[in-house]
């Protein structure tokens, strides 16, 4: 997620990412993550970027933790989101031999059930004979 105000401040002052970046005291590359919101601005940086546009310098900081704050969340979200589809699978392979448990039972119930059955007709089948 982009920092706009930092973006919006220096196209509009015409500077280059190298000319805030040397201003800030630090490489145009971390600069850029500046930006692009990968890199957290310090309360210094913050105070210089506003001495270099003339602002107040708690509106680029301000700006900088909420959008870490936000990638931070998003962050969270993307992770419990995937935590919660582990989760399921889980379940659901719990589930299915849960059930293949149950069907294994009921299928040894049905069986000793048939024995009886048999057993119970063999025993009216000899009361009638005899």
């Amino acid at each position: 997620m982009e920092n706009v105000l930092m973006r919006f401040c220096r196209e509009t002052r015409r500077y280059t990412v190298k000319n805030v970046a040397e201003k800030l005291g630090v490489p145009p590359e971390a600069y850029r993550e500046m930006e692009k919101g990968d890199l957290l601005l310090t309360r210094k940086q913050a105070e210089l970027l506003g001495q270099l546009y003339n602002a107040d310098a708690s509106y680029f900081y301000r700006e900088a933790v909420q959008l870490d704050l936000l990638q931070t969340r998003m962050a969270i979200i993307k992770i419990v989101k995937r935590e919660n589809i582990l989760m399921g699978a889980k379940l659901k392979k719990n589930e299915v031999a849960a059930i293949k448990r149950n069907v294994a039972a009921t299928e040894g119930d049905i069986a000793v059930a048939q024995k009886k059955m048999i057993a119970s007709q063999k025993e009216l089948a000899s009361i009638r004979k005899g």
